[in-house]
């Protein structure tokens, strides 16, 4: 996974809070269960909330039938509740998360 170049300086335009959220998102993208995910060979955009309104179209269909087939499915899944993803992550889209946290609370 390629990183941002503004690791190492600080852009001037940038509050460190913001910086710091940066960096800690960079940090837990680069989690070695990812390296060994199916997903990481695959368009990230079929992963990504569709935009498309048309009728009877679900992107989130193809994306979660490859996520069932990832050896760290699971891991992923698990990082995604952690961090609050967008997208599909572990098989789950951000609504079925929503639902699993909510679930966990009660």
């Amino acid at each position: 996974m390629r990183q941002p170049e503004a690791v190492g300086k600080k852009p001037a335009n940038v509050s460190p809070t913001e910086y710091e959220l940066l960096l800690n998102n960079i940090t837990r993208r680069n989690s070695a269960w990812m390296e060994a995910a199916v997903c990481a060979s695959v368009d990230p955009e079929l992963f990504q909330q569709s935009r498309d309104t048309s009728p009877g179209v679900d992107h989130s269909r193809t994306a979660k039938k490859i996520c069932h087939t990832c050896p760290v499915e699971v891991e992923c899944l698990n990082h995604a509740l952690k961090y609050w993803e967008s997208g599909v992550w572990g098989g789950t889209t951000e609504t079925e998360r929503r639902e699993l946290r909510r679930r966990r609370r009660a």
